[in-house]
């Protein structure tokens, strides 16, 4: 896996850098995303390479505190990592057609991503 893009050192590559504390349980999981609101975190996303991100169009609604109609693509939302030794927190935007808000029984889905440092 690629390095987290953002300026806030959102971790690292997974290898062998993360710390086994039992059969399942790890310490560092820099694939982890939380998506942040006003007041705090509203939903989750998976990092799927250094600067793609991919969560649910109603998590970023929530973050933004807009409805599916209003949201655009660029529209910034931050995002931190759990999961990740490093830490920290940047900013993300919905890349061009990474928008498909939920329509019936579809879509619900956002493709973000990450601010460069």
């Amino acid at each position: 896996m690629s390095r987290v893009a953002c300026a806030a050192g959102g971790g690292g590559g997974r290898g062998d850098t993360g710390v086994w504390v039992g059969v399942r349980e790890r310490l560092e999981d820099p694939w982890r995303v939380r998506v942040l609101g006003p007041y705090g975190p509203v939903g989750a996303g998976v990092l799927l390479t250094g600067r793609r991100v991919l969560t649910c169009a109603h998590v970023v609604e929530t973050a933004l505190g807009e409805d599916a109609g209003r949201v655009t693509e660029g529209a910034r939302i931050t995002v931190e990592f759990p999961g990740s030794a490093a830490g920290g927190t940047c900013t993300a935007g919905v890349v061009p057609g990474g928008w498909a808000p939920r329509t019936g029984e579809s879509g619900d889905v956002a493709v973000l991503e990450l601010d460069s440092a």
